[in-house]
């Protein structure tokens, strides 16, 4: 199953910049591992993998 945490920009662009690799985990833990930046994770084939994406900035949800 695909997981999706969306992440804060300031966040965004730390993960962006670093160019982590992504922790297949539950979403807490994933957090503090590394992550790919989005469309080099749309290549990968491993489902089980969690996904981040950008907040929206229009987007007040708190979370």
């Amino acid at each position: 199953m695909r997981k999706t945490i969306t992440v804060e920009e300031s966040t965004w662009k730390k993960l962006t910049k670093a160019k982590y690799t992504i922790g297949c985990d539950t979403v807490g833990e994933v957090i503090d591992r590394m992550f790919k930046i989005i469309n080099k994770i749309e290549k990968e084939k491993n489902s089980d993998c969690v996904f981040a994406k950008r907040k929206n900035p229009n987007d007040n949800t708190k979370f």
